[in-house]
């Protein structure tokens, strides 16, 4: 009987095998922190790796920044920084993420990863701008910029999200492609509605082209429900998609 079912077993065998690697692309979910750390990390990288199956590509996660590496790296089309916080890698990695983007591959910030690496210039390049502050948690509403990048159409012209919702420094790059903003008439914002240091225009998600590479980031994720927001979902997996092969498909 066993010898009859090892032909069958093996097949199964090599079927998972080929299943595991007959991925799109390869994706890096980095989380560490050195500063404060979210709640909502845990859902995110959960999140990431259901959109992995669903969208047919790999997700390993990580929170050791020896991982960034020339070798370490090889493997991967993008790297998410999931609210990463603070300083997170040393020179010789911050090296490799560099080399990493210049070789045309992709980033992708989430919520906090505006809240990351302040005092590296080529990081504050990729992100494109950076956290200031925030205001209480509070119903927002996000009206659509660019509605044909994809992922934006569970957003539909405007959506209303629990969110924390941060202020960024002005852009530190001028390529800068938003795909939302924050209507701060809807917010109170430092205690006086429709007021915050950034103006009336206030984006939360843009994507661009930062030194040969390309790179996605979305101010929101601070909620764990966020992350299973089906309107969240496509927007993340669309910028996620973009980021590792520059498909907008």
């Amino acid at each position: 009987m066993l010898r009859s079912l090892l032909p069958i077993i093996m097949v199964c065998a090599i079927c998972s095998a080929f299943a595991q690697t007959n991925t799109e692309f390869d994706v890096l979910v980095f989380t560490k922190t050195n500063g404060y750390r979210h709640e909502s990390i845990e859902a995110g990288v959960a999140s990431i790796r259901d959109l992995g199956k669903k969208h047919n590509f790999s997700v390993d996660h990580t929170e050791d920044s020896t991982r960034f590496s020339d070798s370490g790296l090889a493997k991967y089309e993008a790297i998410v920084f999931l609210s990463t916080t603070g300083d997170v890698l040393g020179d010789a990695e911050e090296a490799a993420f560099e080399k990493f983007i210049r070789a045309g591959k992709g980033y992708v910030g989430i919520h906090a990863a505006a809240d990351t690496e302040y005092d590296w210039p080529f990081y504050r390049e990729v992100v494109g701008r950076q956290f200031v502050q925030h205001p209480q948690h509070q119903t927002g509403t996000v009206y659509t910029i660019k509605q044909d990048f994809p992922g934006m159409e569970g957003f539909g012209d405007s959506l209303s999200l629990y969110e924390e919702w941060y202020e960024y420094t002005v852009p530190y790059n001028t390529d800068l492609k938003y795909l939302m903003r924050l209507d701060t008439n809807t917010v109170e914002t430092n205690g006086y509605k429709g007021k915050c240091v950034m103006g009336v225009f206030h984006p939360l998600a843009w994507f661009h082209e930062p030194a040969g590479g390309r790179a996605f980031y979305t101010g929101i994720g601070h909620m764990d429900d966020t992350f299973i927001l089906p309107a969240f979902q496509q927007h993340l997996s669309a910028g996620i998609r973009w980021a590792a092969t520059g498909k907008k498909e």
